[in-house]
């Protein structure tokens, strides 16, 4: 039953989170290099790569305070049901955070960036 909104606040967090950091376009014509560190990020902290449990703990631990466990991880954990409804409800609870965290990111970036947005071109 989890699985359900933990798979829209997952895509609702990764819309977030990529929509601020395609927004890094008002400072520079450039964020590739972002993107460079952004995705390679994204594909192993996120489970994407291999199951989180294969990885040492120290990564582990950094794969769990970083968003980008609860893009995929989560999700996948509770359709497998490899998560507790207390573990569910903790998991839920974090992806609201994270949600809450990245729109007010995300305000904030798109204030800030269309008082310096500037064209390029003709």
């Amino acid at each position: 039953m989890a699985f359900i909104p933990a798979l829209v606040l997952a895509f609702a967090l990764r819309f977030a989170v990529e929509w601020t950091l395609a927004m890094a376009a008002f400072w520079t014509t450039r964020n590739g290099a972002m993107n460079e560190l952004y995705f390679p990020a994204l594909l192993f902290l996120s489970g994407q790569a291999a199951p989180l449990a294969l990885y040492p703990e120290p990564v582990r631990i950094l794969a769990t305070v970083l968003p980008f466990r609860w893009f995929l991880a989560f999700p996948a954990e509770l359709l497998l049901g490899r998560r507790s409804p207390t573990e569910a409800l903790v998991g839920l609870a974090v992806q609201v955070g994270w949600l809450l965290l990245a729109v007010a990111v995300l305000r904030v970036v798109w204030r800030r960036g269309v008082r310096r947005y500037s064209a390029v071109g003709a």
